[in-house]
Order: structure tokens, then C-alpha cells, then sequence
């Protein structure tokens, strides 16, 4: 949901931006990349491997703009809440393949968690780098538990 509300947040022209100078991703790529992220792990729950790129790339055509990346991530939350309401096994003791070998599904599952975590963190700081007031900034309750990188841009 924080992804989804500082996606909205960014002026159209503003997402063909770097999002920082000294990397060529855009703030739009970012933005996909932090639901794409969560989607790739339900990917994987099905069968395919979670790849070294699984989660990169572009956001198609039809997701140029940041409703359209937010509305992507709403689609992709109601696919975990499907997921998880038909879930026998909570413990996600399944192991799936990784590019970084077999692992168990919580492990995969806590690594995307805080990928798009992070990820989010650093949407805030784009924002706020904007002079844009990110709407909802992710709080340390938020993020607590979560072995997340002690600075923004690691």
C-alpha cells in the first residue's frame, strides 16, 4: 500500500527521471520493481525459479504512468491476500529453487519483503528530494523485524 501511494505521488514527468544520478533506472522502473518483486515470489511459490532477473526490467506499455503502476501493485496485493487465504501451511517450509540455490519459502519470502521495503524507502527519499511530502512515510514499527540495509541507498 506505501508503494502504491508514493507511486501515485510522482508528476507524470518526473517517473522518466533517474532516480538517482549515477544509476540509469528510472523512477518509474522502481516503482514497478517494488510490486514485481512480490509477484515474482508468487511465481516462484508456483513452480518457476526465482532468477537473477526475475523481478527487473521495465514496466510494459500499459504501465508508463503511476496509477497504472499502482493499480499493477493492487492486482498483485490481492493476489498474495488470495494466496495467503488459501494457504494450508503458514510456515512456508516448501523450498524453491533461487539463483542462489534452494531455499526455503519463508526465507524467499522475508527477502522480497524487505527488497520492496527498502525499495519503498527509497521512493520516500526521491519524493522528498522532489520537495514532494511523501504521503504515509513507512515508520520503524512498519518496518521492524526486517534486516533491511542501515542506509537508504545500499
Amino acid at each position: 500500500a506505501a508503494g502504491q501511494r508514493y507511486t501515485r505521488q510522482f508528476p507524470p514527468q518526473a517517473l522518466q527521471e533517474k532516480v538517482i544520478p549515477h544509476r540509469p533506472r528510472l523512477i518509474r522502473t522502481l516503482c514497478y520493481h517494488v510490486f514485481r518483486i512480490g509477484e515474482a515470489f508468487l511465481e516462484t511459490w508456483d513452480g518457476a525459479e526465482y532468477s537473477l532477473g526475475i523481478a527487473d526490467g521495465d514496466p510494459p506499455e500499459s504501465r508508463q504512468d503511476g496509477d497504472a503502476i499502482a493499480r499493477y501493485g493492487e492486482g498483485v496485493w490481492k493476489r498474495y491476500e488470495a494466496w495467503w487465504s488459501g494457504l494450508e501451511d503458514r510456515s512456508l517450509a516448501r523450498t524453491l529453487k533461487t539463483y542462489y540455490g534452494d531455499t526455503v519459502a519463508h526465507l524467499v519470502f522475508e527477502r522480497c519483503t524487505w527488497h520492496s521495503a527498502q525499495h519503498c524507502r527509497q521512493l520516500v527519499a526521491v519524493l522528498s528530494r522532489m520537495g514532494i511530502e511523501p504521503d504515509g512515510p513507512l515508520t520503524p514499527a512498519d518496518l521492524a523485524g526486517l534486516p533491511l540495509p542501515e542506509r537508504v541507498w545500499e
